[in-house]
């Protein structure tokens, strides 16, 4: 199956799944042990995925770019003639100096060379979970009002017992007050969370059995997600109308980051970028976007 159609189809089984699953608050209840025990499943296979398969995976293609670089210079640069032509050792067209002088390098000339990848990686990771963390810190909310008061983080939000907090409404109201109006934060947050899953998913297209492990764990901390994001807007006293319109934000963020993502690596693919340049790349956003 062609990489487009798959993630394609990845894609909209996650706007589905997101909408449906945030729903759910709008015509009935679960109980808040089951909330957790999604969100514990969904955000323990999604860190397993990201530390054992999404990570690995992109250091491994960012090494290997160097390889195909190397490879494909190798293959337009030495014109290897048939193997029945060559004689004798002056027939071949490498040198034989070449040869000595790779078997005489040092392992510090390796480690020189590797260099480059080191710091990709390293800025990969420092760069998404800087970002991340700054996402998750500004994300955070305060609803203040006549009907409750909720503070809000992505993994809180899931966790938390709305309606135990609603019972403290006249003890937390003089902190952070903040107008009437409810704010959109917990949806802006909660939609660059989702875009930055949706880079793991359009980076890994073109492995299918990578993207669709991606996607499983996305999909098992996304539907959670998306359920919570409904029960804190509900609480906040926000219209079912205009609950809506946020949850479909939301359900649309990781699809149209993947889609993105993949268009990006297919165009610089398509134009001046050779493959190798596309596997490095590739295998940066996985990196980052495992964090």
């Amino acid at each position: 199956m062609e990489p487009f159609i798959w993630l394609l189809i990845l894609s909209a089984a996650m706007l589905f799944g997101s909408y449906i699953a945030g729903s759910l608050p709008l015509t009935t209840k679960l109980s808040e042990n089951k909330i957790r025990l999604f969100n514990a499943l969904g955000a323990g296979l999604l860190i397993g995925t990201s530390l054992m398969v999404v990570i690995p995976e992109g250091v491994e293609t960012i090494y290997n770019s160097r390889l195909t670089s190397v490879a494909t210079t190798l293959h337009s640069d030495i014109a290897i003639p048939e193997w029945s032509s060559i004689n004798n050792q002056d027939d071949w067209p490498v040198e034989k100096d070449v040869f000595q002088s790779l078997s005489k390098r040092s392992p510090s000339d390796h480690e020189t060379e590797r260099g480059g990848e080191h710091t990709a990686i390293g800025l990969s990771l420092i760069i998404g979970f800087s970002l991340m963390y700054i996402i998750d810190q500004v994300s955070s909310l305060h609803l203040h009002g006549p009907v409750a008061s909720t503070e809000y983080t992505e993994l809180g939000a899931v966790g938390g017992n709305l309606e135990r907090e609603e019972e403290h409404v006249e003890e937390v109201q003089h902190v952070h007050r903040i107008n009437n109006q409810p704010s959109i934060t917990p949806t802006v947050g909660l939609i660059v969370h989702a875009a930055a899953d949706g880079i793991a998913l359009g980076a890994s297209a073109t492995h299918p059995q990578l993207s669709m492990v991606v996607f499983v764990a996305i999909m098992l901390h996304k539907a959670p997600a998306s359920f919570a994001l409904t029960s804190v807007l509900l609480a906040a006293g926000l219209s079912r109308t205009t609950i809506r319109k946020h949850l479909l934000l939301f359900s649309f963020a990781a699809p149209v980051g993947a889609l993105l993502t993949f268009f990006a690596l297919y165009f610089f693919s398509s134009s001046t970028t050779s493959a190798a340049s596309l596997e490095y790349w590739t295998g940066v956003l996985l990196v980052f976007s495992g964090v």
